[in-house]
């Protein structure tokens, strides 16, 4: 795009402030960087069906077992004891001091009541085979996500996920390879890899230091008022509410326990071009470009 325009052209750009006020700032706030949530950000996975396919995550755990010369009688047992322990472990992290659950040693522990004695390393990749390839229901991308990832990345602004997971590293960027996603990234961060979930201050801040980029300019887009937006402002950074379908904040700030309000509310990610905040590429790769406001 070309330069800004002047102020005296430049329209009237509504914004839904953090006390619900409408306000028409005077001056834009300047983005070099943008992170995003996930799950009902980005992709969305139908919380109706199982939490993994049994059969693939059964099939992958018991040839992972097997290249270390290991069996059990039961494997799916193993692999829904596996689901059922992690599952409760992060929900019991969430809901109080927010470090992650070391998933390979869960697994150790797990494994034990199966006749299994696991080294950490051979439970990490038990929990990585039971957790990756096809074992994890399929995602579908919701609707403009691409385009609007990609009208960002176009701007220059850095952009990255903050993502509260129990698998990340490899087999995270390939699910984001397989969906034509990960191209746009410059960062993905997973909870079980940074020891923090969200709202934790810590893995907003780890974003912003592998980005280069002060929190004060970084935003961070995302659907739950808790983990993301509580998080972001407690990191310093600007809150993006991505507002569920049918929704306000008050009463979303009620179910998930929470007095965050969002510096800015969208509807879906393309509303970002509408926002009052100018993005700066964070390196200089449009010659002459400036800030820009999509």
């Amino acid at each position: 795009m070309a330069g800004r325009r002047s102020a005296s052209r430049r329209p009237a750009i509504r914004a839904v402030a953090r006390d619900g006020a409408t306000r028409y700032p005077i001056r834009m706030r300047i983005i070099r960087a943008i992170l995003f949530d996930l799950g009902d950000t980005l992709w969305h996975t139908d919380l109706s069906a199982p939490p993994y396919r049994p059969a693939a995550a059964t099939a992958q755990a018991s040839a992972c077992l097997a290249a270390r010369g290991l069996a059990v009688t039961e494997p799916a047992a193993l692999v829904r004891a596996l689901f059922e322990e992690g599952w409760k472990a992060a929900a019991a992290a969430y809901a109080g001091d927010l470090r992650s659950p070391h998933f390979p040693a869960l697994t150790v522990r797990v494994a034990l009541d199966f006749g299994l004695t696991l080294d950490v390393a051979a439970g990490a990749a038990l929990w990585e085979s039971a957790c990756g390839g096809g074992a994890l229901p399929p995602r579908s991308v919701l609707p403009g996500t691409r385009e609007a990832l990609a009208a960002l990345f176009d701007t220059g602004v850095a952009l990255g996920i903050v993502t509260n997971r129990s698998v990340g590293g490899a087999t995270l960027d390939a699910e984001l390879q397989a969906y034509r996603l990960r191209r746009y990234f410059s960062v993905v961060l997973a909870s079980c890899d940074v020891g923090y979930l969200k709202p934790h201050p810590a893995i907003f801040a780890r974003a912003a230091q592998q980005l280069s980029v002060a929190p004060e300019q970084v935003a961070m887009v995302g659907d739950s008022l808790r983990a993301d937006t509580g998080g972001a402002q407690s990191a310093g950074m600007t809150a993006i509410w991505l507002c569920p379908p049918n929704t306000n904040a008050s009463s979303v700030a009620i179910a998930e326990g929470t007095a965050h309000q969002p510096d800015f509310v969208i509807q879906r990610l393309s509303d970002l071009q509408q926002l009052p905040l100018a993005f700066e590429p964070k390196s200089r790769r449009h010659a002459g470009a400036g800030s820009t406001r999509l």
